[in-house]
């Protein structure tokens, strides 16, 4: 038994949210196990492929707290949104708030909360995944988005790249109105600007292609 087959990787087919706590719980306290606690929060699963992305959606889609045709949008085939679950992923998708305080906690006093909270040193969507906080604002509750925040928790430039995504297909207005409601403020704002710099930086690189050709 693995923290990311607990957690319902890959299939999720999740169980009863009581029964996951409990197991993720037996899993960080057991004498047998509880020292490998370091590398079962940072495993990780990618998401990628037809079949992997067709089940993530379909077993998400009736808690997103969007339109579901926002999965489509984001999670797409061709789309380059990086999708990579860790442990902590997987608790804000349950939604539930004793799974990710319980997984922060021990991140903090690991020293890795960094990993888990703060924005991606790299620029480069391929080199980073869809932060906790971003798959909170789809799938999750008022506690767990406060639960994170209270950690340090931001969006990053994949959660940028996916709202570029969103505008386009019109659901940026949706986007919005939801972390609003969440009391993200700051943060729309701050993705409303790294939105338009990514589209900046597109419109740049496309003049400079057209200057280059003959």
């Amino acid at each position: 038994m693995t923290m990311m087959h607990v957690l319902g990787v890959p299939d999720f087919q999740q169980q009863p949210l009581a029964v996951v706590e409990d197991d993720v719980h037996w899993l960080l306290a057991h004498q047998g196990t509880k020292k490998w606690t370091g590398k079962m929060l940072q495993s990780s699963f990618r998401i990628s492929g037809a079949d992997h992305l067709a089940k993530f959606t379909a077993a998400l889609q009736p808690k997103c707290k969007l339109p579901v045709v926002v999965l489509d949008v984001i999670f797409q085939l061709r789309s380059q949104v990086r999708l990579q679950l860790q442990p902590l992923h997987c608790a804000v998708l349950m939604s539930s708030p004793i799974l990710v305080r319980k997984l922060l906690s021990i991140s903090k006093h690991l020293g890795t909360l960094s990993d888990d909270t703060t924005e991606s040193s790299s620029t480069t969507p391929a080199d980073t995944t869809i932060s906790p906080l971003f798959l909170a604002v789809l799938f999750a509750n008022q506690d767990v988005v406060d639960i994170l925040k209270s950690y340090g928790a931001c969006l990053n430039c994949v959660d940028a790249m996916a709202t570029v995504r969103l505008q386009v297909a019109f659901l940026w207005a949706d986007l919005e109105e939801r972390l609003l409601h969440l009391k993200l403020d700051a943060e729309a704002e701050k993705l409303g600007k790294d939105v338009d710099e990514l589209r900046r930086r597109a419109a740049a690189q496309a003049a400079d292609v057209d200057d280059a050709l003959p």
